[in-house]
């Protein structure tokens, strides 16, 4: 299984280079792009963001399908339950990757409602704000 690691995530590497590739491309002047073939460009792009997104889906269901069982002799050793099964962390383990939500040490900053004020992640024009009746989970 490792070897399937290793090829999805150098084909991921590959992918994330071409990416970058495309995004300088796209980065450019438009004098002389047609609007069609801009039209293009975004529904291939959209594409690509769709085909990531199915398959990240698919890697988050496969993760939380993992669980722990303990053997007679008291060991704990991984069981895959299958796609359907959610493991009881698997949210709190993945949240953090996804960037689900602020982290505070341990949990989950998850808005309530009202007026967002501060940013979620300040790092990135655009994004939203967390709420000030935020409560931690």
């Amino acid at each position: 299984m490792v070897g399937r690691a290793v090829v999805l995530m150098e084909g991921l590497a590959e992918v994330v280079t071409a990416l970058r590739g495309v995004l300088a491309s796209v980065q450019g002047p438009t004098v002389g792009v047609g609007v069609g073939e801009l039209r293009a460009g975004v529904r291939g792009l959209q594409e690509v963001i769709s085909a990531a997104s199915a398959a990240q889906t698919v890697r988050i269901a496969q993760y939380a399908a993992r669980d722990e069982q303990r053997t007679e002799e008291g060991v704990f050793v991984p069981v895959d339950r299958g796609v359907g099964h959610v493991n009881e962390f698997a949210d709190d383990d993945q949240a953090p990757v996804l960037g689900d939500g602020a982290v505070d040490g341990d949990h989950a900053c998850i808005p309530t409602g009202g007026d967002l004020d501060g940013p979620v992640r300040p790092d990135l024009p655009g994004t939203p704000r967390r709420s000030p009746q935020a409560h931690v989970a």
